[in-house]
């Protein structure tokens, strides 16, 4: 059995759960569109440096094309 790396980020009373896709604000899970979900824990995930468009474009939209105005 593999087990399964633990994603999680907290800031006050918000927590980023990457682990279950989610994120909740005082124990209440928020309604958050999946791609900005995803965008969030990209950015989190690699806080501490600039991140080009074109890496998000690719971690998040992957083989979509996505304009300027979208990202």
């Amino acid at each position: 059995m593999m087990d399964r790396k633990v994603v999680r980020y907290q800031f006050d009373d918000v927590v980023v759960d990457g682990s279950n896709f989610r994120m909740m604000r005082g124990g209440v899970v928020l309604d958050v569109e999946p791609k900005a979900l995803r965008v969030l824990l990209f950015l989190i995930g690699n806080r501490g440096r600039v991140v080009t468009k074109e890496e998000l474009a690719a971690e998040v939209w992957a083989d979509t094309f996505v304009t300027d105005n979208a990202l």
